[in-house]
């Protein structure tokens, strides 16, 4: 039997996700949705609050930071970032999307993400939105955005106050 084929890979995302609620709870995340796991017979089951939301449509820089700085405080990425997952919670953001592409931190897939959350703080209603996020997973710099010089310069702004 190959590993997709047994409950070896329900399992291993079960206690990926079961790491990461328990990260999130024991520092208090609040950009992230705080969610319980279950795993009952060979069904991964996830509960999360009631949250009051609406869709994210805005750039908001200093959300979008809180959020990225959240994630490195619990050294965890999503690798998903993008608009569909990142909502508006009264005058905060909030990151809801719990699912498969949810790894632990490291440097480059930080940085990754960072660059796609600033896509997503830019061009979140841009016709070319998927293009850049795929862009944003291979290319070295942000080159391929329109006016990239300017947005290379205003990620490097970006970044380094997500790093701070």
């Amino acid at each position: 039997n190959s590993f997709l084929e047994t409950n070896q890979l329900i399992v291993h995302f079960f206690l990926n996700l079961k790491a990461l609620s328990e990260v999130i709870k024991k520092n208090q995340i609040e950009t992230i949705i705080n969610f319980e796991v279950f795993l009952i017979n060979k069904f991964i089951i996830i509960v999360m609050p009631f949250v009051n939301i609406s869709e994210f449509n805005c750039a908001n820089n200093k959300s979008m930071i809180a959020i990225l700085r959240d994630f490195k405080k619990i050294s965890w990425l999503s690798l998903d970032f993008e608009p569909k997952n990142v909502k508006k919670n009264n005058d905060s953001l909030i990151f809801l999307d719990i699912g498969f592409f949810f790894v632990p931190f490291f440097e480059k897939g930080f940085e990754t993400m960072c660059k796609r959350a600033y896509i997503t703080s830019h061009f979140f209603n841009s016709n070319n939105l998927k293009t850049y996020l795929r862009k944003a997973i291979t290319e070295i710099d942000l080159s391929f955005l329109p006016n990239n010089t300017d947005h290379q310069e205003k990620f490097n702004i970006f970044y380094g106050e997500v790093n701070k």
